[in-house]
């Protein structure tokens, strides 16, 4: 325990130069795509969780509590807006409509913050600069046999990440 103490800073600082990949859903199937795109945004809805400003949480233990959840609860809506309030800046996001579409890519480059105004109810966003909005459609089990390109989560890990980059790239060699 000791060792890993001492190591604890030196992680944290190493993670967070890692680039990670998310795929990120605006709204049921994109309805919020055109908005978030021309406002440099990724926004989240969840109408039946309440958690309001999530912003001076730090753990997923507390997250949990505040939305009314046993602290070990494993609920797909919290870990989704956990991730998504934990992702750095830096990290890689693709727009999706259902789980075959990419409809852009982004790079994250603000902190989480909480928006109580927004019309729509996504009061959960981050800053993102969208460096495209071509579409790649995706032909099932096209890649290791993989059915889908991304999960139903609203935000979540994106495994194939660098098969999603080498297809826009083959399709629009501009991007590269």
């Amino acid at each position: 325990i000791k060792i890993l103490q001492k190591q604890k800073e030196e992680t944290l600082s190493l993670n967070k130069k890692i680039r990670n990949y998310f795929k990120f859903a605006p709204g049921a199937q994109a309805s919020e795509w055109e908005r978030f795109k021309n406002e440099g945004v990724a926004g989240i809805r969840f109408q039946e969780l309440i958690t309001g400003d999530i912003s001076d949480l730090n753990t997923l233990d507390e997250f949990n509590k505040k939305a009314g959840l046993e602290s070990e609860s494993l609920s797909n809506q919290i870990w989704s807006l956990w991730l998504f309030k934990t992702a750095n800046k830096g990290d890689v996001i693709f727009g999706s409509r259902g789980t075959r579409t990419s409809i852009g890519v982004g790079v994250l480059t603000g902190d989480y913050y909480y928006d109580e105004k927004d019309p729509s109810g996504f009061c959960h966003k981050r800053q993102v600069k969208w460096l495209t909005d071509k579409v790649y459609q995706y032909k099932s089990r096209s890649y290791l046999k993989y059915a889908t390109l991304f999960s139903p989560n609203v935000f979540s890990p994106t495994h194939i990440w660098d098969f999603i980059i080498s297809e826009y790239i083959r399709l629009f060699p501009e991007l590269k």
